[in-house]
């Protein structure tokens, strides 16, 4: 069975609730300092699927829901994970846990199946207004360039438009070279970048959807 490698740095200490353990210490990699000095705190193995067989492979990005001490995890195959961190008595993290999964799913309900599920990248919206259960999560997709905002259950809210470069598939050099991250500025709104730059550009760039939040 295929592993995925997952590096977190270790930020708050979060109480479990009773979950699935889809993960193993790599201790390996504990200690390891990258070139610009960032220190890795723990390395986890992560498992391809759950107990109850749902498929937690190919995970894409990671966002933080503060309100309510929540790891999201989307993947590649159109899911998203709720997870949770576990810590020990020293601070330091010592399991990641799934409380629940997901599939993505369109405004009819559907969920999303071949080139619609290839969620790339998130960022979480109202994850730290002080008030739970209000939070939505905003991923972007390759393979059909769109930005989506999806309740925590896996259904889509609505989605933003798009400026016309950026809503074309023909504008990028492959499938997979698209939304490759997301996020919220304070200023501009939502920024995202793609993976390469766009045909007929030799330096990549960062975009802003003006006006949205």
């Amino acid at each position: 069975m295929a592993h995925l490698f997952l590096c977190l740095l270790l930020l708050a200490s979060v109480t479990p609730l009773y979950a699935d353990v889809i993960s193993r210490p790599v201790v390996s990699y504990t200690g390891e300092n990258s070139a610009d000095g960032i220190r890795v705190l723990a390395a986890f193995e992560q498992d391809d699927e759950a107990d109850d067989g749902s498929p937690i492979s190919g995970l894409s990005a990671l966002a933080w829901d503060n309100d309510n001490r929540l790891l999201y995890a989307v993947s590649d195959r159109g899911w998203l994970h709720h997870l949770q961190l576990r810590f020990d008595s020293r601070s330091q993290l010592a399991e990641i846990e799934r409380l629940a999964s997901y599939q993505l799913r369109d405004l009819k309900g559907k969920p999303l199946e071949g080139k619609w599920r290839d969620a790339e990248s998130a960022f979480v919206l109202h994850g730290d207004n002080g008030i739970r259960d209000d939070t939505l999560i905003v991923i972007g997709f390759e393979r059909s360039p769109r930005i989506v905002r999806y309740r925590s259950d896996g259904f889509q809210r609505d989605r933003y438009s798009l400026p016309k470069q950026l809503s074309k598939k023909k504008k990028f050099h492959k499938p997979n070279d698209m939304f490759e991250a997301v996020a919220m500025h304070e200023k501009l709104g939502v920024v995202l970048i793609p993976q390469k730059p766009l045909k007929g550009r030799e330096i990549n760039a960062l975009y802003s959807i003006k006006g949205a939040g």
